[in-house]
């Protein structure tokens, strides 16, 4: 009697892997998955520019009549780079009795940071702008800062240590350190400029002791200044 043998297809490792990862491809839950999380880094990403843009829409952006105090600017221009990037530079000559202080902003987590002064570069510190006068002096002590997406706050990188000035508020106070002497600052104005408007780097007069800090809105972007004044409290 002839033996009769029976025959069984046996798929490989490989092929047991593949069939599997083609099913669970082709389950509905996986492209519903791709999609949920391209939205939820959309919304992480966007959110801040976003609530920016909506909170400065509803913000009184103006400046009272003598806010700013018309000090000739013939010497400061706007500089702007290849990526259409721009800050103000400064060809005023004026000597220093020191080439830095630290500036701290509790309410944003600042401390100390470095502010070098007479410069135009801020991608290692804060920059103080040629010209503008310095902490205790009368005038406008006038500060520039790098900032982006404020989820890369870092206060102990320059290239992002300004992206939480947005949430700054009136009231809150800024200190700058020289020289061992502490000076006290609060926040009187918060407002948005276009990038080629000077007029910020005026006093809003000519008697008092002011402090304004710069940096680029909306977060991540780069079409506005957010602009910080605040002025020296007096005990």
């Amino acid at each position: 009697m002839a033996k009769r043998y029976q025959y069984r297809y046996v798929k490989s490792p490989s092929e047991i892997f593949w069939s599997k990862k083609a099913k669970f491809y082709q389950r509905p839950i996986w492209p519903l998955f791709l999609v949920f999380a391209g939205l939820a880094i959309l919304v992480y990403f966007f959110t801040p520019t976003i609530s920016f843009l909506v909170r400065e829409k509803f913000q009184n952006k103006t400046i009272e009549t003598g806010q700013v105090a018309g000090v000739k600017t013939d010497e400061i221009y706007v500089q702007k780079e290849n990526d259409s990037f721009s800050y103000f530079v400064s060809k005023k000559d004026r000597e220093y009795p020191y080439s830095d202080f630290k500036l701290s902003i509790p309410s944003l987590g600042i401390l100390d940071a470095k502010v070098l002064i007479n410069s135009s570069d801020f991608q290692k510190s804060l920059a103080h702008l040629p010209g503008s006068a310095i902490p205790g002096e009368v005038g406008n002590v006038f500060i520039t800062g790098h900032s982006i997406l404020p989820q890369f706050f870092d206060p102990q990188n320059y290239l992002t240590i300004f992206s939480t000035l947005p949430e700054i508020s009136v009231g809150d106070e800024i200190f700058s350190e020289s020289q061992g002497l502490v000076y006290d600052y609060q926040v009187i104005k918060v407002f948005t400029v276009d990038p080629n408007d000077l007029s910020p780097i005026s006093p809003p007069d000519s008697a008092n002791k002011y402090l304004t800090l710069m940096t680029c809105v909306p977060p991540g972007l780069s079409t506005q200044r957010l602009i910080v004044l605040a002025k020296e409290k007096y005990d």
